[in-house]
């Protein structure tokens, strides 16, 4: 799982942002608010406008409003940012694997550089290459890929992070896989498959931490979510539920397995 803190600069190839794009900022930060017990507090991102959120004080990603004409159709979404000690570096060794700039480097002054990457399974991400120092909060225990090649993602973020895998059974589904910088689980990578996930997009998914799935889940629902998937059991690991927030993004929440 994700370290509580990591002290600047953010170790390369470890996710270090998490933010949700918005049309409805205001919802949204209540929305979380109120189910996480999270703080906000609003900023100036260069020409964007922007909330922090905090969990225990510490910093660990924010609201994007994306009700701008420039966003379309794009539906709300939550967007993970991986460090890296380089952006435009590693934009061209992403156009050398196959991956997507969806786009190109962009620096805000004094803040950071950032870039939007498609992998070439089609798993959306931010490069980001903090010009500032920052810690990294614990929000999100998990953040795994679901993709229907898993080959080809893991030779992809190999290559492009210096990330290492472990494989762990799953039962009828097969074996999960998950990313390792250095002795540091970074995230994991889920196979897409069967009717269930026909229609669902390759995506990096974030899971929040919780310690109580089951009254989460009702807690959701009562501001406003909708419950995608009820709280299910994962044997031997722990406890989720899927949902989509009052404005529309995706989400789920992740209880770990007590230490027997």
């Amino acid at each position: 799982m994700t370290p509580a803190i990591l002290q600047t600069p953010p170790i390369t190839g470890v996710f270090c942002r998490n933010e949700l794009n918005t049309r409805d900022p205001e919802k949204a930060g209540e929305f979380f608010r109120q189910l996480c017990g999270w703080t906000t507090e609003k900023a100036k991102l260069g020409e964007f406008d922007y909330q922090w959120f905090r969990k225990d004080g510490v910093k660990f990603g924010g609201i994007l409003d994306m009700s701008s004409p420039e966003w379309g159709e794009m539906p709300p979404h939550w967007m993970h940012y991986i460090a890296v000690d380089d952006c435009k570096a590693c934009v061209e060794k992403v156009k050398e694997l196959g991956g997507k700039i969806c786009y190109e480097g962009m620096e805000v002054p004094g803040i950071c550089t950032f870039a939007v990457i498609s992998d070439p399974t089609g798993g959306t991400f931010t490069l980001y290459q903090s010009h500032v120092p920052m810690d990294i909060g614990d929000g999100f225990a998990w953040i795994e890929l679901m993709t229907r090649d898993v080959e080809a993602a893991v030779n992809f973020y190999t290559q492009l992070f210096g990330w290492t895998t472990q494989t762990m059974p799953m039962g009828d589904e097969g074996e999960y896989t998950i990313f390792m910088q250095g002795d540091t689980r970074v995230g994991g990578c889920l196979l897409l498959q069967g009717e269930q996930t026909e229609k669902m997009p390759t995506t990096w998914f974030g899971y929040i931490g919780t310690d109580d799935c089951d009254r989460d889940a009702i807690k959701a629902e009562q501001l406003g979510a909708t419950i995608e998937v009820p709280p299910t059991d994962i044997p031997g690991v722990g406890r989720f539920f899927f949902f989509i927030d009052p404005t529309g993004a995706h989400c789920a929440m992740y209880q770990a397995k007590a230490p027997a």
